[in-house]
């Protein structure tokens, strides 16, 4: 993989800490951005786009349907991400084992398959109305790092008791620096995300 592989904005911060920026389907690289900024981070920031396309709406991988991934290419696709990670920190300078990742529905549960996949890749992970990317095998794994799952208490999108649950199979990953937080709303985001993404993220 190269710089290009993915459409991005690299944005320099005054802290050497870098966080990366996934979104949700339908959405760009420049889409939480401005989440960033109202969050008061202070650091780098690396926002990617989605490689995948439905029905010309960007995404980080495909789905058989709604609610339902395709789990072959969602492999492929954390591949290319922890592929991509390293590359992007030569290219611009920033300090990898400072990176931290915030992503918001599809660009989560991308998010959540590298926690998974490669664990203790990022500092402090959040992830914004996420649902399980896929069933891991039992671990052994004791890795560091911490995480942060905001889910929405009549989220129509995450089946009920899939945060709880989400939240059990990370711990097996994270042993006890995993938190679940149950939102006020649907799928959308408000201001508590932010709040709480914040003040997670400057701990």
């Amino acid at each position: 993989m190269d710089i290009q592989d993915f459409h991005h904005i690299y944005q320099a911060g005054s802290r050497p800490e870098t966080l990366l920026l996934l979104h949700g389907t339908g959405a760009d690289e420049t889409d939480l951005l401005p989440l960033a900024k109202q969050m008061g981070w202070k650091g780098n920031l690396l926002s990617l786009r989605g490689r995948v396309l439905e029905n010309g709406m960007p995404r980080f991988f495909k789905r058989l349907g709604f609610g339902v991934f395709d789990v072959e290419d969602l492999h492929l696709r954390t591949q290319e991400l922890t592929a991509y990670l390293p590359i992007a920190a030569a290219h611009y300078g920033f300090d990898a084992s400072q990176l931290s990742a915030l992503g918001y529905s599809n660009g989560a549960n991308l998010l959540g398959a590298a926690l998974l996949k490669t664990p203790g890749i990022f500092q402090k992970t959040v992830l914004l109305r996420p649902m399980i990317p896929f069933e891991p095998e039992a671990t052994t794994v004791s890795a560091s790092g911490q995480v942060l799952l905001l889910s929405g208490q009549i989220d129509p999108t995450v089946p009920g008791g899939m945060p709880q649950r989400w939240q059990k199979i990370l711990e097996q990953f994270y042993p006890e620096r995993v938190q679940l937080q149950l939102m006020a709303g649907g799928h959308g985001l408000t201001q508590a995300d932010l709040q709480a993404s914040a003040s997670f993220l400057a701990e």
